[in-house]
Order: structure tokens, then sequence, then C-alpha cells
């Protein structure tokens, strides 16, 4: 019985040697290369299909969408509270300004 297992396995001996030799060599090779798949694989999902001057949002695509009157009315707001801003008297105190010097 045991002469019959490995008379089966006298051909397969080759290919045992093979991995006994190269194992490390087979192991990096193939980490390495899940490491590429993973890489390539990252790219394409954070590039999106857009090219260079494409857009992907339709909004941006009309320059007369809502969103230019959201810009209009956030630069009238900071406009707005820089005015008030500019009203008041910012002098510096008197005495130690650095805290960090005694």
């Amino acid at each position: 019985m045991n002469q019959q297992i490995s008379s089966m396995l006298l051909p397969l001996r080759p290919v045992g040697v093979f991995f006994a030799r190269f194992h490390y060599l087979i192991f990096f090779v193939i980490v390495g290369a899940l490491v590429a798949i993973a890489i390539l694989t990252i790219i394409s999902i954070t590039g999106g299909s857009s090219g260079p001057g494409q857009t992907v949002d339709p909004a941006a695509q009309n320059p007369t969408s809502a969103t230019s009157g959201f810009d209009k009315e956030t630069i009238e707001a900071l406009d707005r509270l820089s005015a008030k801003d500019a009203d008041t008297n910012t002098s510096l105190p008197g005495g130690r300004i650095n805290p960090f010097v005694e």
C-alpha cells in the first residue's frame, strides 16, 4: 500500500523540489502582483471616469444654475460681514503681548 502511494507521487516529486527551492520567490512575486493590482484598482476608483476638463457635476456644466446664485449670496454675506468688521478699532493691548515670554 505504501509503495503504491509513493509510486503515484513519484511524477510530482520535481514539482515539490521546485516549490521547495523557490517558495520565497513565488510568495513575493504573488504578493507584489496583488499589491500592484490593489493600487491600480484604488487609482481607477478614485480617478473616476472624468478626465481633465470634464466635469462630473451636472450643475457645474450650466453656469446659470443654482450654484451661481448660492455663490452670489455668499459673496454678499461676506461683504456685509467685512463691512461690520471695518468699523471696529483694532489695537493691540498694552503690556505683555507674547504669553510665552516672561
